[in-house]
C-alpha cells in the first residue's frame, strides 16, 4: 500500500524488511551532515560497505608503511632512537594490522 503512494513518505525505522519494501531513497543522519542516497536499501548498503572497505584498506596501507619505517629504524638506529619504544610500537602496529586484516 505504501509503495503505491505517489507522494513522499518520510519514515524512521530500524526494520530492514520494511525499509527494503518501501524506500527508494535513503536519508542518512549521523554525527556529521545528513546525506541523501538515491537508490534502494540494498544499493545503499553495498555503497556504504564498499566505502568502509576502502577506508580499511587505506588504514592498512598506512599501518604497513609505518611498520616498514619502524623496522628500518630498529635495524639501523640513529642516536635519537629508543629501541625499547620502537619495539613496543612495532608490536602495537602488528596488532593494529591484524585487526585491519580481520575487518576486510
Amino acid at each position: 500500500m505504501l509503495q503505491e503512494y505517489p507522494g513522499t513518505i518520510l519514515f524512521i525505522s530500524h526494520d530492514r524488511a520494511f525499509i527494503r519494501s518501501v524506500a527508494d531513497h535513503i536519508l542518512q543522519v549521523d554525527e556529521s551532515e545528513p546525506r541523501v542516497f538515491h537508490g534502494n536499501y540494498e544499493q545503499y548498503k553495498k555503497r556504504t560497505t564498499d566505502a568502509s572497505v576502502n577506508v580499511t584498506e587505506q588504514e592498512l596501507l598506512r599501518l604497513q608503511t609505518k611498520l616498514t619505517e619502524i623496522i628500518g629504524r630498529i635495524s639501523i638506529p640513529n642516536h635519537h632512537d629508543d629501541i625499547t619504544s620502537l619495539e613496543q610500537e612495532y608490536e602495537t602496529l602488528l596488532v593494529q594490522i591484524r585487526k585491519c586484516k580481520e575487518a576486510l
